[in-house]
């Protein structure tokens, strides 16, 4: 059982092999190192390359020394509690806040998946669109109410 407070989460293990797209986080941290520019590529469910515009040296080393399935899109998730509400500046992502979207590469146990490796990275991409089989759920950063959806 995992809890995280304040609630407001939906996430998912992809299909294995299917995710394809690109993430960036214009600033993240890792262990405590600052990461401007953070972008990671998938093809088929793995990431393919990971570069950024400075600080990736930690996540890199990390990434480096783990062993197979680091590379591996673990999570996505998807945060639905529109009563977080968290200055524009803040130096983290809260996941729970609505819209926030973030993407977990490597192991994803805690979330039911079966890729335990030891290595895991995490980028939130605020002011990101998902859409899944055609359908829009968040738009640039917002979740789409079911109001809306049946306005379409």
């Amino acid at each position: 059982v995992s809890v995280w407070l304040p609630a407001g989460e939906v996430f998912l293990v992809p299909v294995a092999g299917t995710a394809n797209g690109i993430v960036v986080t214009d600033q993240d941290y890792v262990q405590g190192d600052r990461i401007e520019g953070l972008r990671m590529e998938f093809k088929n469910g793995k990431m393919t390359s990971m570069t950024a515009k400075s600080g990736i040296e930690a996540l890199q080393a990390a990434y480096d020394a783990a062993g197979s399935g680091k590379d591996v899109l673990g999570v996505v998730d998807i945060g639905v509690n529109s009563g977080v509400k968290a200055p524009e500046e803040r130096p983290l992502r809260i996941w729970s806040q609505a819209g926030t979207v973030s993407i977990v590469v490597g192991n994803n146990t805690w979330a039911g998946g079966g890729n335990q490796v030891n290595f895991s990275a995490t980028g939130s991409a605020p002011n990101s669109t998902v859409t899944v089989d055609g359908k829009t759920l968040v738009q640039n950063g917002k979740l789409v109410t079911e109001e809306n959806v049946a306005k379409r």
